[in-house]
């Protein structure tokens, strides 16, 4: 990809620069509203009160927090980085009449985490958790389309599109992946000692410190190589097709089984090579994702040499 925009002559250094403190900014800004945010969800459950707002008043301070970062971290870097000219808006790839390209990938995704979950699943014992399983599915499938919308705007097609502008496309998508793996590890409610709402100013921005240093509290290198070559799938599924609906399903169809098998399996079997309750920490999913990463790799050096 040819350089252009105003880091058309900087070095790449730059643009990693930018995108960490723009990071850092976010968490930073969330930290400084997240009181504020959870205290007015608390009053609008209690005058209005629906399944929504029950579902975030119940979940844990820190998944909000979270939430709340990404959301703001998406409405910040768009805007910023057209208005540097980092890269163009129309570059962003929401590409919805590409309806089709999302649903074929949604599906791989699909299979992706049902291969990675099922096989330990014939060897040991394990239940069904019970639950409602309409609203489990709704539920679930509205955070794996959310999740995965906004995240790939961020990492393919913002955070991406910018370093392409100062590098070359395979550092890029490199450095892109790198920044997808470290930001996924996020803290738990136990790990920062914080488990109800509201929350104060000093717990927030425990959290905000806990979100910006947890891969050094929590590093798990199996995790982390399988989240770098998803990042990698993801970067080149969307350079491959040109826009992010691809990516967007792949990754919603993985996010999705994933959310379902745990609210509605119960496993507690233990195995090096196989982890249902956490697939993405065990070996048989980096066999997976490999092979999935040389098929699509393959197919975009096709493209580029039948370019």
């Amino acid at each position: 990809m040819e350089k252009k925009g105003v880091l058309k002559h900087a070095p790449p250094g730059y643009a990693l620069g930018i995108i960490l403190c723009f990071y850092l900014i976010s968490i930073g800004f969330a930290a400084a509203i997240a009181p504020a945010a959870q205290r007015l969800l608390l009053k609008l459950h209690a005058n209005f009160p629906c399944n929504l707002s029950a579902y975030l008043v119940g979940k844990p301070v820190v998944k909000i927090f979270d939430r709340l970062n990404l959301l703001i971290f998406t409405a910040g870097i768009i805007p910023f980085s057209c208005t540097f000219r980092l890269f163009q808006r129309k570059a962003i790839g929401l590409h919805f009449w590409e309806w089709r390209c999302w649903l074929r990938y949604f599906f791989l995704g699909m299979g992706l985490s049902i291969g990675s979950i099922l096989p330990p699943l014939f060897f040991t014992p394990w239940a069904l958790k019970m639950c409602s399983l309409n609203e489990v599915l709704f539920r679930t499938f509205a955070c794996a389309v959310v999740v995965s919308f906004l995240e790939e705007i961020i990492f393919r097609s913002c955070i991406l599109g910018v370093l392409r502008t100062a590098m070359q496309s395979a550092m890029a998508i490199t450095f892109s992946s790198l920044f997808f793996a470290i930001v996924h590890f996020r803290p738990t409610a136990a790990s920062v000692g914080i488990l109800s709402m509201p929350l104060s100013w000093k717990e927030s921005f425990t959290i905000g410190y806990r979100c910006a240093t947890e891969i050094f509290h929590s590093f798990h290198p199996i995790a982390f190589f399988n989240l770098f070559i998803l990042g990698c799938i993801f970067a080149i599924i969307r350079i491959r097709k040109g826009h992010l609906m691809a990516s967007i399903g792949l990754h919603g169809g993985i996010v999705w089984m994933l959310l379902l098998f745990r609210k509605l399996i119960y496993w507690d079997g233990k195995c090096f090579f196989w982890n249902p309750a956490g697939p993405i920490d065990a070996p048989f999913a980096t066999i997976i994702l490999l092979l999935l990463l040389i098929y699509f790799h393959g197919q975009l050096a096709n493209k580029n040499i039948g370019a």
